[in-house]
C-alpha cells in the first residue's frame, strides 16, 4: 500500500530512498556558515550507508574538518508527464578515509584537482514521489 503525505505525494521508504541514492550521480550539499546556508552541487557515491564526495581543499572540505551538520538532496523531474521524486539526507559531513574512498567509482567533474574525500552520514533519509495520477 502506498503511503501519502497531506499534499498527496507518495512517501518513500528508507529502502526506496537508498535505492535511488545507490547509482550515485549529482546532488546538492547544504550546510550553514555564519548563519547563512551554503549549497553546492556535488557528485557522489553511496558506500555502506554513507555518501562520499570527492572534493578539493575549499569550502566543502573545510566544513568536513569541522564535522558540521549537513543536508544532501537529489531529485529527478520529468516535465513531459509531471512525474518527479526527491530524496533528502540529513547527517554530519566529515573527512572520509581516503584509502576506502579511493576504491569507489567516483571522479570529480571539476577541472581543478580534487584530492580529498568527505562523507555524509545518513542519520535520516526521506523522500517523496509524484506521478501523473496523483
Amino acid at each position: 500500500m502506498v503511503e501519502l503525505d497531506p499534499r498527496g505525494l507518495e512517501i518513500l521508504s528508507r529502502e526506496e530512498c537508498l535505492r535511488l541514492l545507490e547509482p550515485g550521480g549529482v546532488g546538492r550539499l547544504a550546510w550553514v556558515v555564519r548563519n547563512h546556508p551554503v549549497i553546492r552541487p556535488v557528485n557522489f557515491a553511496l558506500d555502506d550507508h554513507r555518501l562520499v564526495i570527492r572534493t578539493g581543499a575549499g569550502s566543502i572540505y573545510i566544513a568536513a574538518t569541522s564535522s558540521l551538520p549537513a543536508t544532501f538532496e537529489i531529485d529527478k523531474t520529468r516535465n513531459v508527464d509531471h512525474t518527479a521524486w526527491s530524496v533528502v539526507v540529513n547527517g554530519t559531513i566529515r573527512v572520509a578515509d581516503d584509502n576506502v574512498a579511493r576504491q569507489l567509482p567516483l571522479r570529480s567533474w571539476a577541472p581543478v584537482r580534487s584530492d580529498h574525500f568527505v562523507e555524509i552520514s545518513i542519520a535520516d533519509v526521506s523522500g517523496r514521489r509524484i506521478g501523473p495520477d496523483r
